[in-house]
Formats: C-alpha cells, sequence, structure tokens
C-alpha cells in the first residue's frame, strides 16, 4: 500500500482499493499501529450504511477470490502417490 503521508497520524484515512473486476471500494480507518520500516495496520470506522455495504462488498470480493488453504486430511477424495 502507498500512504501519501510518510508518518500516519490520528487523523482518519481513507483506503481506496481498485478490484481487478474494475469496481473501487473505499473505506475509511484510523491508524491502530505504526511500525516504521514495515508500515501501519487500519482499524475500519463504519460511518453509514454505505461504509458497511462497502466493508461487505471488499470481505465478498475477497473471500470469492482467494484459495483457501489446504487442510490435510479434509479431503475425501484418494489421489495416488
Amino acid at each position: 500500500m502507498q500512504a501519501q503521508v510518510e508518518e500516519p497520524g490520528d487523523e482518519p484515512m481513507k483506503l481506496a482499493i481498485q478490484l481487478p473486476n474494475g469496481g473501487a471500494i473505499q473505506l475509511w480507518g484510523k491508524v491502530a499501529y505504526y511500525l516504521p520500516t514495515l508500515g501501519f495496520g487500519l482499524q475500519f470506522s463504519i460511518r453509514s450504511d454505505e461504509g458497511q455495504l462497502m466493508l461487505n462488498r471488499w470481505r465478498d470480493y475477497l473471500q470469492a477470490h482467494t484459495p483457501l488453504p489446504h487442510r490435510q486430511g479434509t479431503d475425501t477424495k484418494s489421489f495416488p502417490s
């Protein structure tokens, strides 16, 4: 992520995400922690129904496009070695 500030303060920040399908999501958050050499984490603040809708869209997009990790012992099929 690229921020327009070198060190985030206490002001709310807007996170804009451009999705590969052409959609866009904009969320507001406050800096939860800051590590100078690594970056920062945001705690999202939902200010409206539209904000909750945006957060839900992002979650739904990630769930639809992120492969689940393989967990040993959960397969029902056997494959030859």
